[in-house]
């Protein structure tokens, strides 16, 4: 699938794509955008980063999220998708 190769070409991080779960897809103007979610177990040294995609990868808490995005100190972009189905991720989180 498409999820799971942006996933590795950004990342590095590989994956199965049945591991992908759908979260939101929206229709905008001039695309879809669908967001997914997987768990898989991993450092930050497991990590690939592509330049041309990533600037910086790190992981935090949930609440060190909230933090980050009251402070704006998260793209944008995360910040809205973060509103918009953030409670979808803390119910996966909780049931895995």
């Amino acid at each position: 699938s498409g999820a799971k190769r942006e996933l590795q070409e950004e990342t590095g991080i590989l994956i199965n794509a049945k591991d992908l779960k759908l979260i939101h897809n929206v229709l905008l103007e001039d695309r879809f955008v669908d967001t997914y979610i997987v768990s898989k177990d991993i450092g930050l040294s497991d990590l690939l980063l592509q330049e041309e995609e990533v600037i910086d990868a790190r992981f935090v808490s949930i609440e060190e999220l909230y933090k980050l995005c009251e402070s704006n100190q998260i793209v944008p972009t995360i910040i809205e998708r973060w509103k918009i189905y953030g409670k979808d991720i803390i119910q996966f989180i909780k049931n895995r």
